[in-house]
């Protein structure tokens, strides 16, 4: 199925993937799609396919979407300036990719692991490449109380409040399968506090705004950096340590709720492995069980399958093998489902004050 709707726990639910469709209908879609929020075209238009994936939920006043695309151009125009001054702010957390260009007058700048803040009020003009985003677009009326927020801002990802920010987002997209429709008020308000929050303190030392936090804060930052960097070699408590500035026994009575920090790196590492070997379709992700292993830190195959016995109750390579015929079954069912527009068109030109039908 190339596009999808449903009801997730009753919050709205939408996905394109334009990999099951003709080539030209596809890019159609996919920028028709986004047309409420910006003109979007591949960077190389001759390449002759998009193979571009956008799931997103429906909040009722914000909308949270989770994208994968190929190198694209993105623009913003006076053609696309809402009645009433309603155009929306845009906070993307740039999980893979990066982009750079301008939003009015602002250079922007984004790496892996930024957090940008757009307005959408101004002109927007951005090249972006392959990359995978999660986005929220919160409409212009529910920040109006923060006074000025500095659009055009990048929160860097080694800094604290992206860690905190980005951690809460991932958090939300995560959970937002599993939550009703009752739950979407307090969401909602916790979205917008947070983004108002993290950009607000965006000129502070970062060292300041990390011990002015509350615990929770403090461990859920530290916590988001390890999720961050599980791939690397070197991510200890000594590194830790160096990196946010704690003493060892301070990082370790932190992470004392959570079972300890090795312990949760493993577990965290564990998990990865997890979501890999459960998607074995997913593009770029090996196929062989010593190579996810490996990949996250464990070089001892049979060491790996233990915990991994321990923590899940499966074995990695049953694990892998059912995984990857469900894949295939999926597979078939999608070459036989009939095409449907996606909803992610209506929602952003509704938080947009869009018409729909122009």
């Amino acid at each position: 199925m190339s596009t999808e709707h449903g009801m997730a726990s009753g919050v709205p639910f939408d996905s394109l993937d334009t990999a099951s469709l003709p080539t030209e209908e596809g890019y159609a879609i996919w920028r028709e799609s986004l047309s409420p929020l910006f003109h979007a075209r591949l960077a190389d238009e001759s390449a002759g396919h998009c193979r571009a994936r956008i799931d997103s939920y429906d909040l009722q006043h914000l909308l949270l979407a989770r994208s994968e695309f190929p190198e694209s151009l993105y623009e913003r125009g006076l053609h696309h300036t809402a009645d009433g001054g309603a155009d929306p702010l845009l906070v993307q957390l740039y999980m893979r990719g990066g982009y750079q260009g301008h939003n009015g007058h602002r250079p922007v700048r984004v790496n892996q692991g930024d957090i940008s803040l757009l307005d959408m009020a101004d002109p927007l003009a951005t090249r972006a490449q392959a990359s995978t985003v999660l986005s929220l677009v919160i409409p212009r009326e529910l920040v109006r109380d923060a006074g000025k927020l500095p659009c055009g801002a990048v929160l860097p990802a080694a800094s604290p409040m992206a860690a905190i920010l980005g951690n809460h987002l991932l958090t939300v997209w995560r959970q937002l399968a599993h939550v009703g429709p009752e739950t979407l008020g307090p969401v909602n308000e916790t979205l917008v506090a947070t983004t108002v929050a993290a950009f607000r303190g965006l000129r502070q030392d970062p060292e300041q705004a990390l011990a002015g936090l509350p615990e929770q804060a403090r461990r859920e930052a530290v916590c988001a950096y390890i999720l961050r960097c599980l791939g690397q070699d070197d991510l200890s408590p000594e590194h830790l340590c160096r990196q946010f500035g704690f003493s060892r026994a301070g990082l370790y009575r932190l992470f004392e709720p959570l079972g300890g920090v090795a312990g949760f790196i493993r577990e965290a590492r564990l998990r990865r492995c997890y979501d890999e070997l459960a998607r074995p379709g997913v593009l770029g992700r090996p196929r062989r069980v010593i190579d996810v292993a490996m990949r996250w830190g464990f070089n001892s195959q049979s060491h790996f399958t233990r915990l991994f016995r321990r923590t899940f109750d499966v074995l990695p390579g049953d694990l892998l093998a059912a995984s990857e015929e469900a894949s295939r079954a999926s597979t078939d069912d999608r070459s036989s489902a009939s095409t449907s527009r996606p909803a992610l068109r209506q929602w952003l030109a509704r938080l947009c004050r869009e018409p729909v039908e122009r």
